[in-house]
């Protein structure tokens, strides 16, 4: 039986109209077209991104979207909003552009697509400034927040002020991997940078808000962790033996079953199970990670693992704070 409404809480978004904006640039972040759709994105580190028609052409979003029964699904320009090496005002041009477009395509499509923002989090008061103006003239609903901040951790200095205007706007943060990870300059190559260290590394960022003390001091923060949970599922218990200087008030499961929602993106056998009995199945929510997957894949994995009743709890489960089209 269908559910009532299937939202896609991970799903991505790369405007065409910015991707144009940068084509030709001399230096990163810059793009290129390929012909056929087809743009090639290099960020500041010389890094390139394939980005296909399906990353960018809102009507095949609508159309995969209609294909595989997903009513709304939440976007998040995660790639082209990694620009915290990049001069404060370079990066506050850059990412005051993108949500725009964003929140654009949430207005064309008020009924299908909730826009996330993405912040320069190198400058606390700069990541406010954008965060308001996205907030009141984009009308986005959420913030996506990478898991390094130019390589630093995500709970610097001087940030707590960002993360207490969150909690003031009430709006969810969504955790994402920065596409460059601190394992990028070791050197292990991508397979084992984005298979293994971005779930490693969302899983430190979640880790750091909890004990650097950000969710006792912001306690209404509600965060959704990508990918069941990254890493942190299989090595809790090892985290709690190993607690050395933290600061946090309360035990570590207590903040993840109360602040912490994750989605479903992970094909892993079984790994649906261990995340809720990390987080509670009320936590664990759908999402896909299209278009870097097909909603195929995630659709089938959790279907395998999951009974039918853990299923249509999934489906039914919502992220508090976070605004959705009305029903």
């Amino acid at each position: 039986m269908r559910p009532a409404r299937v939202v896609d809480y991970q799903a991505h978004w790369y405007p065409a109209t910015y991707l144009e904006t940068i084509t030709g640039r001399d230096t990163g972040p810059t793009a290129r077209r390929d012909g056929g759709g087809v743009y090639t994105y290099v960020d500041d580190l010389g890094q390139s991104s394939l980005c296909p028609h399906t990353f960018h052409d809102l009507d095949v979003h609508l159309a995969d979207m209609d294909e595989h029964g997903v009513d709304v699904a939440v976007i998040s320009p995660n790639l082209l909003g990694e620009v915290s090496r990049l001069p404060v005002a370079d990066a506050v041009g850059a990412l005051e552009a993108i949500n725009a477009e964003v929140g654009r395509a949430q207005r064309q499509h008020p009924d299908r697509l909730v826009g996330l923002a993405m912040l320069p989090m190198q400058d606390p008061d700069a990541a406010i400034q954008v965060l308001d103006r996205a907030c009141r003239d984009d009308d986005l609903a959420g913030v996506c927040l990478l898991s390094n901040i130019a390589g630093r951790p995500i709970v610097e200095d001087g940030l707590l002020s960002v993360y207490r205007r969150i909690e003031e706007l009430e709006i969810p943060i969504f955790l994402h991997p920065a596409h460059t990870s601190v394992v990028h300059a070791v050197g292990f190559g991508p397979t084992i940078d984005i298979g293994l260290a971005w779930m490693f590394e969302t899983a430190a960022a979640a880790l750091s808000l909890i004990y650097a003390g950000v969710l006792d001091e912001c306690p209404g923060l509600v965060v959704v962790h990508p990918h069941l949970g990254g890493a942190l599922p299989a090595v809790v218990d090892r985290v709690v033996d190993c607690q050395i200087g933290t600061r946090q008030r309360h035990e570590l499961r207590a903040y993840l079953k109360r602040n912490f929602y994750v989605d479903c993106v992970q094909r892993t056998p079984r790994a649906a199970l261990l995340a809720i009995e990390t987080y509670g199945l009320d936590r664990v929510v759908y999402g896909t990670d299209f278009p870097w997957l097909s909603r195929n894949s995630t659709r089938e994995a959790v279907e395998r693992t999951l009974s039918e009743p853990e299923l249509e709890r999934v489906f039914a489960n919502v992220v508090p704070n976070l605004r959705l089209p009305a029903d």
